[in-house]
Protein backbone atom coordinates (compact mmCIF):
# COMPACT_ATOMS: atom_id res chain seq x y z
CA UNK A 1 0.00 0.00 0.00
CA UNK A 2 2.82 2.51 0.92
CA UNK A 3 4.91 1.62 -2.05
CA UNK A 4 1.42 2.11 -4.40
CA UNK A 5 0.89 5.56 -2.36
CA UNK A 6 4.15 6.55 -3.30
CA UNK A 7 3.99 5.59 -6.46
CA UNK A 8 1.17 7.48 -7.22
CA UNK A 9 2.15 11.04 -5.38
CA UNK A 10 5.47 10.46 -7.97
CA UNK A 11 2.87 10.91 -10.66
CA UNK A 12 1.18 13.20 -9.56
CA UNK A 13 4.25 15.36 -8.64
CA UNK A 14 5.88 14.74 -12.30
CA UNK A 15 2.60 15.97 -14.10
CA UNK A 16 2.32 19.25 -11.48
CA UNK A 17 5.66 19.88 -12.52
CA UNK A 18 5.14 19.46 -16.44
CA UNK A 19 1.63 21.31 -16.13
CA UNK A 20 2.94 24.45 -13.94
CA UNK A 21 5.25 25.14 -16.68
CA UNK A 22 2.59 25.10 -19.16
CA UNK A 23 -0.07 26.91 -17.11
CA UNK A 24 0.53 30.54 -17.99
CA UNK A 25 0.51 30.06 -21.55
CA UNK A 26 -3.14 27.81 -21.35
CA UNK A 27 -5.85 29.62 -23.08
CA UNK A 28 -9.22 29.69 -22.51
CA UNK A 29 -11.97 28.21 -25.21
CA UNK A 30 -8.90 26.01 -26.67
CA UNK A 31 -8.18 21.92 -26.23
CA UNK A 32 -5.25 19.95 -25.27
CA UNK A 33 -3.79 16.80 -25.20
CA UNK A 34 -1.82 14.72 -22.31
CA UNK A 35 -0.82 11.79 -21.48
CA UNK A 36 1.23 9.97 -18.18
CA UNK A 37 2.42 6.62 -17.67
CA UNK A 38 0.95 4.24 -15.13
CA UNK A 39 1.74 0.49 -14.68
CA UNK A 40 3.85 1.15 -18.12
CA UNK A 41 0.96 1.66 -19.66
CA UNK A 42 0.74 5.28 -21.99
CA UNK A 43 -2.74 6.53 -20.80
CA UNK A 44 -4.01 9.57 -22.88
CA UNK A 45 -6.76 11.93 -22.27
CA UNK A 46 -8.31 15.34 -24.12
CA UNK A 47 -8.92 18.70 -22.64
CA UNK A 48 -11.34 22.03 -22.92
CA UNK A 49 -10.70 24.75 -20.52
CA UNK A 50 -13.35 27.67 -20.24
CA UNK A 51 -13.70 30.91 -22.42
CA UNK A 52 -12.90 32.84 -19.16
CA UNK A 53 -10.08 30.29 -17.88
CA UNK A 54 -8.25 32.16 -15.51
CA UNK A 55 -10.41 34.97 -14.42
CA UNK A 56 -11.76 32.59 -11.58
CA UNK A 57 -10.41 31.06 -8.54
CA UNK A 58 -12.47 27.56 -8.81
CA UNK A 59 -13.82 25.84 -11.60
CA UNK A 60 -16.09 22.82 -11.53
CA UNK A 61 -14.85 19.66 -13.45
CA UNK A 62 -16.90 17.14 -15.70
CA UNK A 63 -15.36 13.98 -17.06
CA UNK A 64 -16.98 12.44 -20.06
CA UNK A 65 -16.52 8.82 -20.97
CA UNK A 66 -16.74 7.24 -24.51
CA UNK A 67 -18.36 3.84 -25.21
CA UNK A 68 -16.78 1.01 -26.09
CA UNK A 69 -14.60 1.12 -29.37
CA UNK A 70 -14.17 4.50 -28.94
CA UNK A 71 -12.23 7.42 -27.55
CA UNK A 72 -12.76 10.95 -26.14
CA UNK A 73 -12.45 12.56 -29.71
CA UNK A 74 -15.08 10.54 -30.71
CA UNK A 75 -17.47 12.30 -28.05
CA UNK A 76 -15.60 15.65 -28.99
CA UNK A 77 -16.26 15.10 -32.66
CA UNK A 78 -19.90 14.29 -31.97
CA UNK A 79 -21.11 16.95 -29.79
CA UNK A 80 -17.83 18.61 -28.27
CA UNK A 81 -19.44 21.98 -30.17
CA UNK A 82 -22.60 21.63 -27.74
CA UNK A 83 -20.67 20.61 -24.36
CA UNK A 84 -17.71 23.37 -24.76
CA UNK A 85 -20.46 26.05 -25.16
CA UNK A 86 -22.28 24.95 -21.63
CA UNK A 87 -18.57 24.80 -20.48
CA UNK A 88 -17.82 28.85 -21.65
CA UNK A 89 -21.48 29.51 -20.27
CA UNK A 90 -20.78 28.25 -16.78
CA UNK A 91 -16.53 27.97 -16.16
CA UNK A 92 -16.11 24.20 -16.59
CA UNK A 93 -13.41 22.60 -17.16
CA UNK A 94 -13.87 19.29 -19.52
CA UNK A 95 -11.57 16.08 -19.64
CA UNK A 96 -11.96 13.58 -22.20
CA UNK A 97 -10.00 10.41 -20.88
CA UNK A 98 -9.09 7.54 -23.03
CA UNK A 99 -9.55 3.81 -22.40
CA UNK A 100 -7.14 1.40 -23.05
CA UNK A 101 -8.07 -0.30 -26.96
CA UNK A 102 -11.32 1.41 -26.64
CA UNK A 103 -12.34 -0.65 -22.94
CA UNK A 104 -12.82 0.67 -19.89
CA UNK A 105 -12.54 -2.09 -17.10
CA UNK A 106 -15.71 -1.22 -15.43
CA UNK A 107 -15.85 -4.51 -12.98
CA UNK A 108 -19.18 -5.01 -13.86
CA UNK A 109 -18.92 -8.84 -13.85
CA UNK A 110 -18.07 -9.67 -17.40
CA UNK A 111 -14.55 -9.68 -18.77
CA UNK A 112 -12.45 -8.15 -21.69
CA UNK A 113 -8.80 -10.29 -21.60
CA UNK A 114 -7.15 -6.83 -23.12
CA UNK A 115 -8.20 -4.55 -20.06
CA UNK A 116 -8.85 -6.67 -17.10
CA UNK A 117 -6.01 -5.75 -15.26
CA UNK A 118 -6.10 -2.13 -16.35
CA UNK A 119 -7.05 0.01 -13.23
CA UNK A 120 -9.00 2.60 -14.92
CA UNK A 121 -10.71 3.50 -11.65
CA UNK A 122 -6.81 4.46 -10.76
CA UNK A 123 -6.60 6.42 -13.96
CA UNK A 124 -9.59 8.66 -13.56
CA UNK A 125 -8.96 9.16 -9.45
CA UNK A 126 -5.51 11.07 -10.74
CA UNK A 127 -6.74 12.89 -13.40
CA UNK A 128 -9.38 14.16 -10.67
CA UNK A 129 -6.32 15.31 -8.24
CA UNK A 130 -4.22 16.16 -10.87
CA UNK A 131 -6.50 19.11 -12.09
CA UNK A 132 -7.67 19.74 -8.77
CA UNK A 133 -3.95 20.34 -7.81
CA UNK A 134 -2.96 21.76 -10.94
CA UNK A 135 -6.04 23.92 -12.53
CA UNK A 136 -7.94 25.13 -9.48
CA UNK A 137 -10.96 22.50 -10.06
CA UNK A 138 -13.44 22.73 -7.39
CA UNK A 139 -13.13 18.98 -5.57
CA UNK A 140 -16.75 19.88 -4.12
CA UNK A 141 -18.13 19.89 -8.20
CA UNK A 142 -16.53 17.32 -9.71
CA UNK A 143 -18.89 14.91 -11.93
CA UNK A 144 -18.94 12.05 -14.12
CA UNK A 145 -20.93 11.52 -17.26
CA UNK A 146 -20.47 8.05 -19.32
CA UNK A 147 -22.03 6.34 -22.51
CA UNK A 148 -22.69 2.65 -22.46
CA UNK A 149 -19.33 1.30 -21.39
CA UNK A 150 -17.94 4.48 -20.29
CA UNK A 151 -21.29 4.85 -18.12
CA UNK A 152 -20.83 1.48 -16.69
CA UNK A 153 -17.20 3.06 -15.26
CA UNK A 154 -19.26 6.09 -13.60
CA UNK A 155 -21.19 3.69 -11.44
CA UNK A 156 -18.09 1.67 -10.85
CA UNK A 157 -16.13 5.56 -9.79
CA UNK A 158 -19.38 6.17 -7.53
CA UNK A 159 -18.52 2.55 -6.02
CA UNK A 160 -14.72 2.96 -5.84
CA UNK A 161 -13.88 6.84 -4.79
CA UNK A 162 -17.39 8.18 -4.26
CA UNK A 163 -15.69 10.51 -1.98
CA UNK A 164 -13.66 12.49 -5.05
CA UNK A 165 -17.31 12.90 -6.95
CA UNK A 166 -20.32 15.06 -6.82
CA UNK A 167 -22.72 13.32 -9.06
CA UNK A 168 -22.96 11.03 -12.00
CA UNK A 169 -24.65 10.69 -15.01
CA UNK A 170 -24.70 6.68 -16.60
CA UNK A 171 -26.49 6.36 -20.32
CA UNK A 172 -27.46 3.40 -21.88
CA UNK A 173 -25.69 1.65 -18.67
CA UNK A 174 -26.93 -0.29 -15.59
CA UNK A 175 -25.29 -1.45 -12.22
CA UNK A 176 -23.34 -4.68 -12.19
CA UNK A 177 -24.74 -6.96 -10.05
CA UNK A 178 -21.87 -8.34 -8.14
CA UNK A 179 -20.81 -4.57 -7.57
CA UNK A 180 -24.55 -3.74 -6.41
CA UNK A 181 -24.35 -7.04 -3.71
CA UNK A 182 -20.68 -5.77 -2.95
CA UNK A 183 -21.98 -1.65 -2.33
CA UNK A 184 -25.51 -1.97 -0.56
CA UNK A 185 -23.65 0.34 1.80
CA UNK A 186 -22.18 2.97 -0.11
CA UNK A 187 -21.97 6.80 0.38
CA UNK A 188 -24.91 8.58 -1.76
CA UNK A 189 -24.78 10.56 -4.68
CA UNK A 190 -26.65 11.68 -7.09
CA UNK A 191 -27.64 10.37 -10.27
CA UNK A 192 -29.16 10.92 -13.30
CA UNK A 193 -29.87 7.25 -15.08
CA UNK A 194 -30.72 6.80 -19.09
CA UNK A 195 -32.32 4.15 -20.80
CA UNK A 196 -34.03 2.67 -23.48
CA UNK A 197 -36.68 -0.12 -23.18
CA UNK A 198 -35.84 -1.76 -26.14
CA UNK A 199 -32.17 -1.46 -26.09
CA UNK A 200 -30.28 -4.53 -27.57
CA UNK A 201 -27.21 -4.03 -25.86
CA UNK A 202 -27.62 -2.96 -22.70
CA UNK A 203 -31.29 -4.59 -22.07
CA UNK A 204 -34.22 -2.80 -19.83
CA UNK A 205 -34.42 -6.48 -18.18
CA UNK A 206 -30.48 -6.84 -17.34
CA UNK A 207 -28.15 -9.91 -17.88
CA UNK A 208 -25.22 -10.49 -19.84
CA UNK A 209 -23.72 -7.43 -22.48
CA UNK A 210 -22.34 -9.39 -25.75
CA UNK A 211 -21.84 -7.90 -28.67
CA UNK A 212 -21.46 -9.50 -32.40
CA UNK A 213 -17.44 -9.86 -31.95
CA UNK A 214 -17.78 -10.54 -27.89
CA UNK A 215 -19.37 -13.62 -27.38
CA UNK A 216 -18.50 -14.14 -23.93
CA UNK A 217 -20.07 -11.77 -21.20
CA UNK A 218 -18.33 -8.12 -20.96
CA UNK A 219 -20.71 -7.39 -18.07
CA UNK A 220 -23.49 -8.94 -16.07
CA UNK A 221 -26.30 -6.18 -15.36
CA UNK A 222 -29.09 -5.30 -13.36
CA UNK A 223 -31.98 -4.46 -14.85
CA UNK A 224 -32.65 -0.85 -15.29
CA UNK A 225 -35.86 -1.20 -12.84
CA UNK A 226 -33.26 -3.33 -10.16
CA UNK A 227 -30.62 -0.34 -10.98
CA UNK A 228 -32.74 2.41 -9.76
CA UNK A 229 -33.79 0.25 -6.70
CA UNK A 230 -30.58 0.00 -5.68
CA UNK A 231 -30.26 3.63 -5.93
CA UNK A 232 -32.93 4.71 -3.98
CA UNK A 233 -32.07 2.53 -1.30
CA UNK A 234 -28.58 3.60 -1.67
CA UNK A 235 -29.87 7.10 -1.42
CA UNK A 236 -32.21 6.54 1.43
CA UNK A 237 -35.32 7.63 -1.11
CA UNK A 238 -38.50 6.23 0.18
CA UNK A 239 -41.32 8.30 -1.08
CA UNK A 240 -42.96 7.62 -5.01
CA UNK A 241 -41.01 9.75 -7.60
CA UNK A 242 -42.77 12.89 -9.78
CA UNK A 243 -43.08 11.83 -13.09
CA UNK A 244 -43.81 13.49 -16.33
CA UNK A 245 -44.15 13.12 -20.08
CA UNK A 246 -41.60 14.61 -21.88
CA UNK A 247 -43.40 16.47 -24.82
CA UNK A 248 -43.36 14.08 -27.89
CA UNK A 249 -41.36 17.03 -30.28
CA UNK A 250 -39.92 13.86 -32.63
CA UNK A 251 -42.79 11.56 -33.47
CA UNK A 252 -40.48 10.31 -36.17
CA UNK A 253 -38.29 8.70 -33.80
CA UNK A 254 -41.11 6.38 -32.87
CA UNK A 255 -40.01 6.68 -29.27
CA UNK A 256 -41.25 8.89 -26.04
CA UNK A 257 -39.74 9.61 -22.89
CA UNK A 258 -41.01 9.81 -19.29
CA UNK A 259 -38.82 11.65 -16.70
CA UNK A 260 -39.17 10.24 -12.88
CA UNK A 261 -37.90 12.20 -10.05
CA UNK A 262 -36.91 10.66 -6.93
CA UNK A 263 -35.92 13.12 -3.95
CA UNK A 264 -33.86 11.76 -0.86
CA UNK A 265 -30.62 12.27 0.87
CA UNK A 266 -29.57 12.80 -2.50
CA UNK A 267 -31.75 12.79 -5.86
CA UNK A 268 -32.19 10.32 -8.42
CA UNK A 269 -33.50 11.34 -11.92
CA UNK A 270 -34.52 8.68 -14.82
CA UNK A 271 -35.05 9.40 -18.23
CA UNK A 272 -36.73 6.45 -19.61
CA UNK A 273 -37.07 5.80 -23.10
CA UNK A 274 -39.78 4.23 -24.15
CA UNK A 275 -39.11 2.24 -26.71
CA UNK A 276 -35.85 3.69 -27.14
CA UNK A 277 -32.45 2.07 -28.52
CA UNK A 278 -29.06 2.10 -27.82
CA UNK A 279 -28.69 5.68 -28.14
CA UNK A 280 -28.09 9.40 -27.19
CA UNK A 281 -31.46 11.32 -26.94
CA UNK A 282 -30.23 14.42 -28.85
CA UNK A 283 -33.05 17.14 -29.64
CA UNK A 284 -34.46 17.51 -33.29
CA UNK A 285 -31.37 15.17 -34.29
CA UNK A 286 -32.75 13.29 -36.96
CA UNK A 287 -32.88 9.76 -35.86
CA UNK A 288 -31.10 7.15 -38.08
CA UNK A 289 -33.53 4.47 -36.79
CA UNK A 290 -36.71 4.32 -34.93
CA UNK A 291 -36.38 4.17 -31.36
CA UNK A 292 -33.35 6.57 -31.55
CA UNK A 293 -35.05 9.76 -29.45
CA UNK A 294 -34.51 13.10 -30.43
CA UNK A 295 -37.42 14.58 -27.87
CA UNK A 296 -35.06 16.39 -25.60
CA UNK A 297 -30.94 16.78 -24.81
CA UNK A 298 -30.04 14.38 -22.70
CA UNK A 299 -26.26 15.75 -22.41
CA UNK A 300 -27.92 19.29 -21.75
CA UNK A 301 -30.13 17.83 -19.32
CA UNK A 302 -27.33 15.95 -17.37
CA UNK A 303 -25.52 19.47 -17.25
CA UNK A 304 -28.39 21.23 -15.61
CA UNK A 305 -28.56 18.36 -13.25
CA UNK A 306 -25.06 18.32 -12.39
CA UNK A 307 -24.98 22.66 -11.73
CA UNK A 308 -27.79 22.02 -9.33
CA UNK A 309 -25.60 19.18 -7.38
CA UNK A 310 -22.69 20.53 -4.81
CA UNK A 311 -20.93 18.60 -2.77
CA UNK A 312 -22.32 18.44 1.03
Amino acid sequence: MKKQTLYLLLILLNLQFTACSQNDSLKGGELYSSNFLIDGVQRNFTYYMPINYGKKDQYPLVIFLHGMGATGKNIIKSYGSRIHAMADETNYIVIYPDAVVGHWNDKMGGSFPATDTINDVGFISILIDYFRDVYNCDAKRVYVAGFSNGGELAYRLSCDIPFKITAIAPFISAMGTEAAQQFTNAEPLPVMITNGTIDPIVKWQGGAVTTAMHKEPLAILLSVDSSITYWKKRNGITQPADSTLLPDACPEDSSTVIKYTYKGNEDVVVYKVINGVHAIPIKNKAPKQRGENCDYDAIGEAWNFFIEHTKK
